[in-house]
């Protein structure tokens, strides 16, 4: 890793532990994209096909892996505990839980955007960062208000982008 890449993980885990989360390092190439998180998805998630952001929209294993492909460097971060419930345990989670976790949600993809913006500006164009859940600006998202699946292109269409 160069000075200049180097100098740059350490802003950036500077800016993540301001946020209130942890950073490593990380090689690109030992980033594990697993295909059976796809079929939890599918088969494990009520939500599954009603947001962009989530399978079947979302890339695949083979383009996540393709993608991952043209990186050397990666951040990891690690986000503990959720800043609305701090308390809270396995079985206080409700069904609807996107509602409940927006706090988390919003705090976890907000570091993620405001990392690779910083990376992005500070000339790493390639920066792009991974977030976590579901995508929760829009009150309904597009394929919730159609009759099957959508065209992944729809994506340029969403409320909030």
């Amino acid at each position: 890793m160069g000075e200049g890449l180097k100098a740059e993980i350490e802003k950036l885990t500077r800016c993540a532990e301001g946020r209130g989360a942890a950073a490593a390092p990380i090689r690109a190439s030992e980033v594990v994209v697993a295909d059976w998180v796809r079929f939890k998805c599918r088969y494990g998630c009520k939500g599954y096909g009603k947001h962009l952001s989530c399978p079947p929209y979302a890339p695949t294993p083979d383009e996540t892996r393709r993608m991952l492909a043209g990186y050397e460097t990666g951040l990891l971060l690690r986000f503990d505990g959720d800043p609305a419930h701090p308390d809270l345990g396995p079985g206080d989670i409700p069904d609807d839980f996107h509602a409940f976790f927006r706090d988390l949600i919003v705090w976890v993809n907000g570091t993620v955007h405001a990392l690779e913006k910083v990376a992005f500006f500070d000339g790493y164009y390639k920066a792009f960062g991974f977030g976590a859940y579901p995508c929760i600006f829009c009150e309904t998202c597009i394929p919730e208000e159609t009759e099957g699946p959508v065209d992944a292109a729809a994506k340029r269409f969403c409320r909030h982008a």
